[in-house]
């Protein structure tokens, strides 16, 4: 079966495309494929490390990235109470969550006290705003981006030195990536983030995710 065209959108200057094929969905950005609905394994191994990350009972948590949910649904059954908020720059992103996604993905979960922002990711870490226990970043495809050059800040020294800033102490970024980049690894380091990672193969052989846990002294 062959996919069927959603709808259309944009993320900054570049088309977004929404296609759907016997109930899954594919996001493609400028004609690659971003984001798909066939492979979420990796976001929910991601709430996990959240919730071994951030043992306080009410942390606060950035999420950096909408994409499809997967990430936010799990990170809403993982921390209970944790005060959510989400930064997403593509509207289309958040109209398309809350018309195709929401109720796949929360599978009975309540989104409800989440803080859904449109806004820039990068705009939003650099403005000094801070306090929290966790920042997620789920932006683009990792630190080698599909969707727009401005998201490499995120990942470059000067981008891993704000976030550093605006968490609390013993807060910690979690970072997803479609590849492993030992070049991002060695920044966040040099950063003063204690770094680990988990590798979440895929169903295409020598195909995986990874994730960054990049934590602060306590």
């Amino acid at each position: 079966m062959a996919w069927r065209h959603l709808d259309q959108g944009r993320v900054g200057e570049l088309p977004l495309d929404l296609y759907e094929r016997d109930g899954e969905y594919q996001v493609r950005v400028d004609g690659q494929e971003l984001m798909s609905s066939l492979c979420h394994a990796s976001e929910e191994a991601l709430a996990d490390l959240a919730a071994a990350a951030v043992p306080a009972p009410a942390p606060r948590v950035l999420v950096a990235g909408l994409g499809l949910g997967y990430t936010l649904a799990a990170l809403v059954r993982r921390l209970g109470g944790a005060a959510v908020e989400v930064v997403e720059k593509s509207p289309d992103v958040l109209r398309w969550y809350r018309l195709h996604f929401r109720e796949k993905v929360l599978r009975g979960a309540d989104d409800g006290a989440v803080r859904f922002r449109e806004a820039d990711a990068v705009d939003v870490l650099r403005a000094g705003t801070g306090g929290w226990d966790l920042v997620v970043l789920d932006v683009d495809n990792g630190p080698e981006p599909l969707a727009g050059e401005g998201n490499r800040w995120l990942y470059e020294a000067a981008g891993l030195a704000a976030i550093r800033a605006r968490l609390r102490p013993g807060g910690a970024l979690l970072v997803w990536s479609g590849f492993r980049s030992e070049p991002f690894e060695a920044r966040a380091r040099e950063a003063g983030y204690a770094v680990s990672s988990v590798e979440i193969p895929l169903t295409r052989p020598g195909v995986a995710h990874h994730l960054y846990l990049c934590a602060l002294p306590r």
